[in-house]
């Protein structure tokens, strides 16, 4: 009696089919960031990885072979970062994202110090390679109220209650979280200085006269 054969079987599935890869939204930032990608593929992934594809700074990975992963730079530059996915039957595609890196706050110049006895316009000079988020003006020092017309601008009105010596303070943030400021001194004086010529003169010849003036801000 002669023994049966064996029967085997085997399923072979064509998959010519790239997987879907999505990096995720373009990136600003001054700290360590976190790029979500989304990828699929029907019959599964393989293998991630990330890379830097422009820029001439040093891109670091937290975990470059990962679907998702950390992010940092070396130097202030926009960056494109490229995040490949290969499915398990070797089929690969990738797509990119701009990572901006920038950890250098915003140039900030609100002038020179001020003398002044009526609201003041302040013309005040910022600029940052990535924009402005936010301005915000303060008294950093002076025991009366400064009123600002817009506190929130980067120029404002100013004026103060009290005649005092002031410090001023306009701090600005950019779109990155950097934040730099300027400060002058703020001097109000709504009070005119003293005058004395002193008495009446009667004279035939030349006379020395002996004023006496004062101000507290000279």
């Amino acid at each position: 009696v002669g023994n049966d054969a064996t029967q085997a079987s085997i399923t072979i599935t064509k998959d010519t089919v790239n997987p879907s890869v999505n990096a995720g939204s373009d990136v600003l930032s001054r700290l360590e960031a976190n790029l979500n990608a989304t990828a699929s593929d029907d019959n599964g992934i393989s293998t991630y990885s990330w890379t830097k594809h422009a820029g001439t700074g040093t891109i670091t990975f937290g975990t470059a072979t990962s679907e998702d992963t950390t992010a940092s730079a070396s130097a202030d530059e926009a960056y494109t970062l490229r995040l490949t996915v290969t499915d398990a039957a070797g089929n690969s595609a990738s797509d990119d994202m701009t990572f901006t890196w920038d950890a250098t706050g915003p140039t900030v110049n609100i002038g020179s110090d001020l003398f002044v006895k009526e609201q003041y316009s302040m013309n005040a000079t910022t600029s940052d390679t990535n924009g402005i988020a936010s301005y915000t003006w303060s008294k950093q020092s002076g025991t009366g109220t400064i009123t600002f017309g817009t506190g929130s601008a980067e120029d404002t009105t100013i004026s103060a209650n009290a005649q005092e010596l002031y410090v001023l303070r306009l701090t600005v943030v950019d779109n990155a979280g950097n934040s730099s400021y300027d400060e002058i001194n703020f001097t109000w004086d709504t009070t005119a200085p003293s005058v004395n010529v002193g008495s009446d003169v009667l004279a035939n010849a030349t006379h020395a006269m002996n004023a006496t003036t004062s101000d507290a801000f000279g």
